[in-house]
């Protein structure tokens, strides 16, 4: 009775790794969807009666309620070959089986027939286990060469001259897709003089003309940390101009910059508040991590690939929103 909580396993597996997140970043989401999983099967153990039928509904009642990829893509061809009439009956089609096997055998489990005993069991504990291996192979193995690498390879040792008086508090905010006064102005009619003049008051400066080599919040941190640009990083230069979103080099890149080491050479400590992107998350580069339980971006990616997400958000309308109010 082992496949419900594997293949849950294996769905958020599949998810993470492909969006190359971290284990820290989704070891959270697995152990919720692997307990997710094991109560789902003991509830349903418990309305059967019966314990190998308890974990042939729950897996039932799993595939119906989470949203896998070929599924995505099958609507999505569906709805633009039939329009989104057809798409709907398709999907009603799809539930209907998917949620009436499970109420099929339990009504015939009250009933005293037959049930599906162990050789079926059997095998889809091992097609799950399977599953699971699969997955993490097929996306780990590429970066297998690079991660080897990485632990055979020493950074360099960093030393910096100790400032002759008390170390200053460094704050890093990153006002991430937040543009210059005069842009806001142009491109969205916004005034944002007020909300200047008040950071001047605070004895803050403002560059009015500042402009940034890139556009995207990975290569802005990479080409920070590292003190230089990005076709200047060994790591990263043969990767200019090449397809595909480089994530894991990316983020090694950021948290492998001479910056952090420099900072604690002169006696400082990292402090990261995790920023909800797990893109940029910055754990690798920290001595001290912020965490107060926020949802992240693949958490809300998972919750949007269930059926769950409707009721979560009749519940709670800001589930998405309210995290990063928080943060």
């Amino acid at each position: 009775m082992l496949h419900p909580p594997l293949v849950a396993a294996a769905w958020v597996l599949d998810i993470a790794l492909a969006n190359q997140v971290e284990p820290a970043g989704f070891a959270r989401s697995l152990v919720v969807a692997v307990a997710f999983a094991v109560g789902l099967t003991l509830a349903a153990w418990a309305a059967a009666r019966d314990r190998l039928l308890g974990g042939m509904i729950a897996i039932g009642l799993l595939v119906g309620s989470l949203s896998l990829r070929p599924a995505d893509e099958g609507w999505e061809w569906v709805r633009a070959a039939f329009g989104v009439d057809a798409a709907m009956g398709a999907l009603g089609g799809v539930l209907f089986v998917a949620l009436a096997l499970p109420a099929l055998l339990i009504v015939r489990a009250m009933r005293g027939g037959a049930l599906l005993r162990g050789p079926a069991t059997s095998v889809l504990n091992r097609l799950a286990t399977v599953l699971v291996i699969v997955v993490v192979v097929f996306h780990l193995a590429p970066d297998l060469p690079g991660a080897v690498a990485g632990l055979t390879h020493s950074p360099a040792a960093v030393s910096v001259n100790q400032p002759a008086d008390g170390l200053p508090d460094i704050y890093v905010v990153l006002m991430d897709g937040y543009p210059r006064a005069d842009v806001l102005d142009r491109l969205f009619g916004i005034d944002n003089q007020p909300f200047i003049a008040e950071l001047r008051a605070r004895g803050l400066t403002v560059a009015e003309e500042s402009r940034s080599n890139y556009v995207f919040t990975q290569l802005t941190l990479a080409s920070m940390f590292q003190a230089r640009h990005i076709e200047d990083v060994e790591d990263l230069a043969e990767l200019v101009g090449t397809p595909g979103a480089h994530v894991t080099a990316l983020r090694g890149a950021i948290t492998g910059g001479p910056v952090f080491p420099a900072l604690r050479a002169a006696g400082y400590q990292i402090v990261v508040n995790l920023p909800g992107y797990e893109h940029v998350a910055l754990r690798g580069a920290a001595d001290r991590v912020l965490d107060h339980g926020e949802l992240n971006d693949l958490e809300r990616e998972l919750l949007a690939r269930t059926w769950l997400l409707d009721l979560m958000g009749a519940v709670v309308p800001n589930v998405f929103a309210g995290p990063q109010h928080d943060r």
